[in-house]
């Protein structure tokens, strides 16, 4: 694009374009200059120069859309839909490799391209776009996109996205409030159906809490029916379903009993463990000890799901998103129980937060400058007297609080302003779109460094300069 910018030489257009669109320009690319304004006071300048590199779209998208690629309104949304679809055909590669795999894989294989959260941010304004195209288009063609929106629904719920499992509902209200408000029957009928599902949702989620939170007191015994002594470590809190997973515990038992159930070695290694935790923890969902009358109560199907990994019997019988909920559930019980937080992709977010916070306390008028974020991190984590945080390498997995760490309240402040005249400022004609894509992407930002990785950068740079340098008709 910036090659095609210099050859075609038209610096009267280049120009007409700048005056007309100054302002919105200053600010899209006030976004990346405040980063490179926290270069001035930054140690580590590889880092920082590294930072500012990945953030380029946020300068170079702007002044091309500025001054050379003015679109039209069919050409946006042609562009949007040329998104959606590639993120879709990503999602039905990623689906048909992860469900045709011969050995255990990460679920998050579904997004084989980008990570599964960004993907999700397109596939979620792909879901606003097929709602809006419902109510444009008059062709009897428009129930097809109910296609596409039924396999992204499916899809996150698939593979347990909470970014999608949180936007989807809330762009649904949006669809409501901006484009159906003029059509009383169609609004009420699809407001009282998310009440209802609403309604079901949070009586699922509390009994998911209760299953999760409520600990059984079990009780540490002495002897197995065969008068072996049982092993117990009161020491670890996990719990399965509210039995705790270390006590009661015979290992020759299990391990005598398995073999003449199953030709899986225990010993064997599964995504970094053995089967041993992962047999304990079914069991102690069920409530049974961890010995030759537990193994013998299970089921060959139980058997079954503990060779496939399964580690709590509620999996067995549940939807992805109800997984999702009760696994974020658990990962929090988790930490408070036991404090393990890694691989916990809920609760290592606490720490991260929590971390993040401190670090803006401590630097929070111009920040620790754009190359030193992750060396703080770093820093910080390393005073922890929880081993597993000592290791920890990532950083906030919050635009807001990253960029408040980088560059203080000063450069914070610059950028919610500059979010905020985005909205004030927009004067298009794809008004839904605009709110729909602004939600999306300002939302995402609470729980993902949405700017500091090429991919999100680039993102959220060219969606919201397709749509705030619209070409307006004359």
């Amino acid at each position: 694009m910036a090659v095609a910018w210099l050859v075609k030489w038209d610096w009267r257009q280049k120009w007409e374009g700048l005056q007309n669109n100054y302002k919105l320009l200053l600010a899209s690319t006030g976004l990346f200059l405040i980063f490179v304004f926290g270069l001035f006071y930054t140690e580590d300048m590889k880092f920082g120069w590294k930072d500012v590199k990945i953030k380029t779209p946020l300068f170079i998208l702007p002044v091309l859309f500025t001054t050379s690629y003015s679109i039209n309104r069919k050409q946006i949304i042609s562009a949007f839909i040329l998104m959606t679809s590639s993120a879709i055909t990503a999602t039905v590669i990623g689906f048909v490799n992860y469900n045709t795999a011969s050995d255990w894989v990460d679920l998050r294989i579904i997004s084989p391209f980008i990570s599964l959260i960004r993907l999700s941010l397109i596939l979620c304004v792909g879901f606003g776009l097929g709602l809006w195209g419902l109510t444009k288009l008059n062709h009897f063609s428009k129930w097809f996109l109910l296609i596409p929106l039924c396999w992204i629904v499916f899809i996150l719920g698939y593979s347990q996205s909470l970014t999608g499992i949180v936007l989807i509902p809330i762009i649904l209200v949006l669809f409501i409030k901006f484009i159906l408000k003029g059509q009383k029957l169609l609004t009420v009928t699809l407001s009282a159906i998310l009440l209802v599902v609403f309604a079901y949702s949070s009586l699922r989620i509390y009994r998911m809490y209760k299953l999760v939170f409520i600990n059984h007191e079990d009780v540490a015994l002495e002897k197995t029916k065969s008068g072996v002594n049982y092993f117990h470590d009161l020491n670890n809190k996990s719990t399965e379903n509210g039995h705790y997973v270390y006590r009661n515990i015979n290992k020759n038992e299990v391990e005598s009993e398995w073999t003449k159930r199953s030709t899986l070695n225990l010993k064997e290694i599964r995504n970094g463990y053995n089967y041993f935790p992962i047999l304990y923890r079914y069991l102690a969902s069920k409530g049974l000890t961890k010995d030759s009358i537990g193994i013998s109560a299970l089921s060959n199907q139980d058997i079954h799901y503990i060779e496939n990994g399964l580690t709590n019997v509620f999996f067995t019988d549940c939807n992805p998103v109800s997984k999702r909920v009760y696994q974020s559930f658990w990962e929090i019980n988790e930490a408070i129980q036991s404090g393990h937080f890694r691989g916990n992709s809920i609760t290592m977010r606490f720490i991260f937060w929590k971390t993040g916070a401190k670090l803006f306390k401590d630097n929070w008028m111009f920040g620790v400058g754009t190359g030193d974020v992750n060396k703080s991190f770093l820093s910080e984590y390393g005073k922890s007297t929880n081993g597993e945080i000592r290791i920890f390498k990532l950083r906030s997995h919050n635009q807001y609080l990253s960029t408040g760490i980088a560059l203080g309240v000063v450069g914070l402040f610059i950028f919610l302003f500059i979010l905020v005249y985005y909205w004030n400022s927009y004067t298009g004609s794809l008004n839904f779109l605009f709110i729909i894509t602004q939600a999306v992407l300002i939302l995402g930002m609470f729980w993902e460094d949405t700017l500091e990785t090429q991919a999100g950068v680039t993102i959220f740079a060219l969606i919201t300069s397709l749509l705030l340098f619209e070409k307006k008709d004359r």
